[in-house]
């Protein structure tokens, strides 16, 4: 009768537990699906029910695990180390549960104990991709602290990079390993191309992004449920094809995967990168800050537009190396279980700033001891120069996070260094120019355009009366021949000339492709003309030119003042200063101005004795009633202003004033004309056999006789030392 009873009351024991498993095993499924609306204080709660009925719920002491490890304080993380220690206990088999252990301990900073699980889920199931791509991560972290790692003993100095190199050889192989596992896996794509970029495998690194964009197009955003830190999403890709296709110099391409970036990122996100918070100076930060929404646009708008260091291409290539430099600080300084976004740190800071430093030193942490002989612990620290400057950082809390280096003496303070170096200079950017800025010497010249029924200019194009007349030169070295035949180069060029307002947005524009033959010495210089039907105004004036086979660059820009020629009265256009001018000839077309071709100076730079051509037209002179003109022409040459302060020229001023620095000016020649036209299109030399040496100005001053109006104009020029050039 008691063996009865006993088996009776063991029944009811067993169906009574399996009544409350099943319980808990639909409490945990409602949880589960509601868990997005529940704050976390009650889902945890709820998840205590779900393991307090069923004591043996692996899955709700998993859950209950990720739960409290997401609250980010030391007894969550205590919590969730029982919960999950009890969940690997009833299933020491599951991969799931020792996954979320393993990424536990590296919130614990418990690196060994991390590695361990993740070893022991690849013997688990060694074909589970999870394992690989987290212990390539501790390898490409052990790379990044090892490159740059000197040891001083002494006056010797250890270097670690060795130790880098087999740290990249492995993180890469385990990469490589999760992707062949996983191809969705987009963390696994996202560190493989950061650790090409630190090779410099720029084209390798495009490629397999774009591999990773076109196998995971259709793919939905993921959830962070079951994670302990953000895993990089969909967008984070695009960021880094923008950022090596910035390398690769295709920035319409960078341009067209930022913006696929930005499409997908929250909102928030996408405004930082546009921000100017991380560029600004600091008074001018102030301002900013406390402006409107769309009052920072446009002043966006505006910074970036006036930095576009090349017009003719079809992006702003300084934008883009900020969205670069975003990037890459995000990437490599992050530090996603404490939710500290790269850019935010001092390290981003000042890599947004001033881009990547010329070289790097990092120091690793070590036992030293106070002026009084405790022994205490040195920081790691790390150096960034950047040629000019230096910034100092160290890591104090042994985190990885590198901070600003403290100290009493203000050069080895860094974030006294940074503050000195923003106020001298907020932002720095070196375009590539293509791996070569090329040098545009370049002559304006302004005229009067001729009327509009004889006008040819392209389409679009709009004016009332000035024509721009443009030299430039090419330096032949600089450029990549497309072709060559017998003893002549041929060039493949593409120019552009913009004209731009204030703020540097185009107005007018426009734009060529040129094939060019030069016969010249390597060591020459190419001469281009440019002629364009401008209105006239204040304007910034943008004149580039690129090299389509090489790929090198060059663009000058300066402010102009675009006269207006239309009005009556008598009228002088600039002079162009020529070491040549003759008759016109077939090979010589590009220089034809009126009835002779003028070759000029762009450098304004003449031999001692050689004469100085001189080419400009006169408007609107008046004609007598026979319909003749009569006009002087007078030519002055004199030494050319010293360059002096303005104390200097109040001073000589004054001298002048009271007659004691008299100079007497020298006409060189002065004469007579008539004419039968009311323009006049004149040229000649102008003869300095006596002249030293140095700077001089020459003015040329025409009086119109009939109607007493006088014009003048006057430019610098160089006479160079005999045997200074050639």
């Amino acid at each position: 009768m008691a063996i009865l009873t006993l088996a009776t009351l063991m029944l009811f024991s067993g169906g009574e537990r399996e009544e409350k498993a099943a319980l808990a095993q639909q409490l945990l499924r409602e949880i589960s699906a509601a868990r997005d609306s529940l704050p976390l204080a009650s889902y945890i709660e709820q998840l205590q029910k779900v393991v307090h009925l069923d004591r043996r719920n692996a899955q709700g002491y998993h859950q209950l695990g990720l739960a409290w490890a997401k609250k980010g304080t030391l007894e969550g993380r205590t919590r969730a180390l029982e919960a999950l220690e009890r969940a690997l206990a009833l299933a020491p088999d599951n991969s799931d549960f020792r996954y979320a252990l393993a990424q536990l301990q590296i919130q614990r900073n418990f690196e060994g104990a991390a590695r361990h699980e993740f070893k022991k889920m690849m013997a688990l199931d060694p074909a589970d991709a999870r394992p690989y791509y987290h212990l390539a991560l501790f390898k490409e972290e052990e790379m990044l602290a090892n490159r740059d790692k000197i040891n001083f003993y002494g006056a010797a100095a250890i270097s670690f990079y060795s130790f880098a190199v087999k740290d990249y050889q492995e993180a890469e192989r385990l990469l490589r390993t999760a992707i062949a596992l996983d191809p969705l896996l987009i963390g696994a794509y996202y560190h493989l191309a950061g650790i090409y970029f630190e090779a410099a495998r720029f084209q390798e690194m495009a490629d397999l992004l774009n591999d990773a964009l076109t196998i995971n197009a259709d793919r939905p955003s993921e959830t962070n449920h079951d994670r302990l830190a953000p895993q990089p999403q969909l967008f984070d890709l695009y960021l880094l094809l923008g950022f090596t296709q910035t390398r690769l110099q295709q920035p319409e391409k960078a341009q067209q995967a930022y913006e696929r970036a930005f499409a997908q990122m929250p909102a928030a996100d996408r405004d930082l990168f546009y921000s100017l918070a991380t560029v600004l100076s600091p008074d001018s930060l102030r301002a900013y800050l406390q402006m409107k929404a769309e009052t920072r646009a446009h002043m966006a708008a505006r910074f970036w537009q006036a930095r576009d260091p090349l017009f003719l291409t079809g992006a702003n290539e300084r934008l883009l190396e900020h969205f670069s430099r975003m990037a890459y600080a995000n990437l490599r300084f992050s530090l996603p279980l404490k939710k500290i976004a790269g850019w935010k740190t001092d390290r981003g800071q000042t890599l947004i700033r001033f881009g990547f430093p010329r070289g790097r030193v990092r120091t690793p942490a070590d036992l030293g001891s106070t002026p009084t002989g405790r022994m205490t612990l040195v920081a790691s620290k790390e150096m960034w120069d950047y040629g000019d400057f230096y910034i100092l950082y160290e890591d104090r809390a042994m985190s990885q996070n590198y901070a600003f280096a403290w100290s009493f003496d203000p050069n080895r303070d860094g974030k006294n260094l940074f503050e000195q170096q923003i106020k001298r200079a907020p932002e720095r950017f070196d375009f590539p120019h293509g791996g070569k800025r090329l040098n545009l010497p370049h002559v304006i010249a302004q005229f009067r355009a001729p009327s509009l029924r004889n006008d040819l200019s392209t389409e679009g194009e709009t004016s009332d009366s000035t024509l721009l007349e443009i030299y430039y030169g090419l330096p032949a070295r600089d450029l990549a021949a497309a072709s060559s035949q017998n003893t002549a180069s041929f060039f493949s060029l593409q120019r552009g000339l913009f004209l731009c307002d204030s703020n540097w947005k185009p107005i007018l524009q426009k734009q060529e492709e040129r094939r060019l033959r030069f016969s010249g010495a390597p060591d020459e210089i190419l001469i281009e003309r440019w002629t364009v039907r401008l209105p006239s105004g204040n304007f910034n004036l943008a004149l580039e030119a690129r090299d389509q086979i090489s790929g090198h660059s060059g663009a000058e820009r300066e402010a102009i003042l675009i006269e207006d020629f239309s009005a009556a009265g008598l009228h002088l256009s600039s002079i162009l200063l020529a070491k040549q001018v003759t008759a016109p000839q077939p090979e010589l077309v590009l220089y034809k101005k009126g009835e002779v071709s003028v070759i000029p100076s762009l450098s304004r730079e003449f031999a001692p004795g050689a004469p100085v051509y001189v080419y400009y037209e006169v408007y609107n002179l008046q004609r007598d009633e026979a319909g003749n003109t009569h006009f002087r022409v007078e030519n002055t040459i004199s030494p050319a202003p010293a360059k002096m302060n303005v104390w200097a020229g109040a001073v000589k001023t004054l001298s002048r004033w009271l007659g004691a620095d008299s100079k007497p000016i020298t006409i060189t020649s002065a004469f007579e004309t008539r004419g039968a036209t009311a323009e006049e299109k004149l040229y000649h030399a102008i003869e300095l056999t006596a002249a030293e040496a140095g700077d001089y100005r020459l003015t040329i001053a025409i009086t119109d006789l009939l109607s007493q109006q006088r014009v003048w104009r006057a430019l610098d020029f160089t006479l160079y030392a005999a045997g200074a050039k050639k």
